[in-house]
C-alpha cells in the first residue's frame, strides 16, 4: 500500500480534555476532512500545531487521531505574515524546516500538498527535487490575493511580491511531469491546464450524495443566510447594510449569520443598534458538521465575497440543500455556477448590485424557483463521493 503524506496549511490545536492533551489534534477549519475516508492509502499527515489553547468553543471541524496516524507537527503559524517571522527569525529555523521536509519526504511515497501556501510551495518544490510524485491542490488564485483590501501601505507591497512570488513558484511546479494538478475553480483549471494536461477540476467537497435534499421555501418569509468568516473582505458589511436597506420595502425577510472573525463585535453592536433583534440572527462559530441544521432552516444563501475564490464550500453545501443562491463572480465559481441558472451573480464590493440581487430574490418568486430548480440538476458533481473517486483514482494509477 501508498504511503500518502497529506500538508494541509491550516493551524491544529492539541484537542483538551479536563484539563490534559488527548491524543487528537483538532482544528475549526475543514480541508482536513476530505481524506477521512480514503482508505486504499496508508495515510499521514503534515500540518502546523499550535501549543496554545484552541480559542474557539470547544467544538471542532476536524479532528486527527495521533494513535491512528503519523502526523509530523510544525511549528505553529497561521498566516503569510506569521510563517515569514518564523521563517526569517533564524537560519536554525529554516534549518529545522527543511528537516522536517526532508524526513517527510524519505518516509512517505507519494504527497498531496494543499496550495497555494508558501511553506507548501517550499516543500512542493523538495518533492520534484526528490523525484516523487506530487499531487498538487491549488485551492485558490494567488497571483491576485495582494488585491485584498485589507492589504494597505507597506503591507499591500510586500503582500504583492509574495504573491507574485508564490504564483510565479506554483506555475514552475505544475510544468514538472511528477505533478498532478487538482485546480478548485473554473479559472485556476483552465490556467494551469495551459501548463500541464494532467490538470483536473476538483472541489474538496464534503457532501455525500446521500445528504442531497430538497426541502420546501418558506410561504411566508425569505430566509437569507451568510455561513463563513466575519471579514470586511467577504463583503459582510455590505450584506449587514443591504439588508437593512431591504427591510425599508419588505418586512418578511430574516438573515442568519453563521462563523466567526474580527467583524463579530461590529454584527452585535449593528443589530443592537439598529434595533433588528427580530430580523437579524447571530449564530457565530459552530463545528461543520452542525451547519446544516441552519441550511435546512434557509431559503436563500448569500456569498457577497470581495476576495477572490476558488470555489467556496458554502456554495455546494448550499445547492446540495436546494438553497437559492447570491453570490459574486469571483474566483471560479463561473462554470459550474451560472448565472440566472443555479446562482445570481452581483458585482464585487457594489452595494447596489447586491442590494438589486436581494431585491430581485424577493419581489421575483419565479426566479427564487427557477434558481432551486437550477440547483438539482446535475448535484452529483459537486458532491463528496464524485471527487473521492477522480483522486483515488490518481492516487492508485
Amino acid at each position: 500500500m501508498k504511503k500518502l503524506l497529506i500538508f494541509i496549511d491550516e493551524l491544529y490545536f492539541h484537542k483538551s480534555q479536563d484539563g490534559q492533551n488527548s491524543n487528537e489534534l483538532a482544528s475549526s477549519y475543514t480541508a482536513g476532512l476530505f481524506f477521512k475516508d480514503i482508505n486504499s492509502v496508508e495515510k499521514s499527515y503534515m500540518v502546523p500545531v499550535s501549543k496554545g489553547e484552541y480559542p474557539y468553543p470547544k467544538e471542532f471541524s476536524t479532528t486527527i487521531s495521533l494513535n491512528s496516524h503519523k502526523i509530523y507537527q510544525l511549528p505553529a503559524w497561521n498566516s503569510v505574515v506569521t510563517f515569514a517571522k518564523y521563517y526569517f527569525k533564524s537560519a536554525n529555523n529554516r534549518t529545522l524546516l527543511q528537516r522536517a521536509f526532508q524526513r517527510a519526504i524519505a518516509e512517505n511515497d507519494i504527497f498531496w500538498v494543499r496550495n497555494p501556501s508558501w511553506p507548501g510551495i517550499i516543500f512542493s518544490s523538495l518533492i520534484i527535487k526528490s523525484g516523487k510524485p506530487l499531487y498538487c491542490h491549488i485551492a485558490g488564485d494567488i497571483g491576485n490575493a495582494w488585491k485584498n483590501e485589507k492589504y494597505r501601505g507597506i503591507n499591500k507591497i510586500f503582500a504583492y511580491s509574495v504573491s507574485k512570488y508564490m504564483h510565479h513558484k506554483l506555475r514552475k511546479l505544475a510544468k514538472s511531469s511528477q505533478s498532478t494538478l487538482f485546480c478548485t475553480g473554473s479559472t485556476m483549471t483552465n490556467h494551469f491546464k495551459k501548463i500541464n494536461a494532467n490538470t483536473f477540476y476538483f472541489i474538496d467537497s464534503l457532501i455525500r450524495s446521500t445528504q442531497l435534499t430538497n426541502h420546501e421555501f418558506d410561504k411566508h418569509t425569505h430566509r437569507f443566510i451568510y455561513v463563513g468568516r466575519l471579514t470586511e473582505d467577504k463583503g459582510l458589511k455590505l450584506l449587514l447594510f443591504a439588508f437593512q436597506d431591504l427591510l425599508k420595502s419588505h418586512s418578511n425577510i430574516h438573515l442568519k449569520i453563521v462563523g466567526f472573525g474580527p467583524l463579530q463585535s461590529f454584527i452585535k453592536d449593528f443589530i443592537r443598534n439598529n434595533n433588528l433583534e427580530n430580523y437579524i440572527n447571530f449564530i457565530g462559530y459552530i463545528p461543520n458538521a452542525h451547519i446544516h441544521k441552519n441550511l435546512e432552516e434557509s431559503d436563500i444563501s448569500v456569498l457577497p465575497s470581495q476576495v477572490s475564490e476558488g470555489f467556496p464550500r458554502v456554495i455546494v453545501e448550499a445547492w446540495s440543500y436546494g438553497l437559492a443562491v447570491i453570490s459574486t463572480n469571483v474566483g471560479g465559481i463561473e462554470g459550474l455556477g451560472r448565472h440566472e441558472e443555479n446562482i445570481l451573480f452581483c458585482k464585487k464590493g457594489s452595494a447596489t448590485s447586491l442590494l438589486s440581487a436581494l431585491k430581485r430574490i424577493v419581489s421575483e418568486p419565479e426566479l427564487k424557483r427557477s434558481l432551486k430548480e437550477g440547483t438539482l440538476r446535475n448535484r452529483e458533481i459537486i458532491t463528496y463521493d464524485h471527487y473521492k473517486a477522480l483522486v483515488e483514482n490518481q492516487l492508485l494509477t
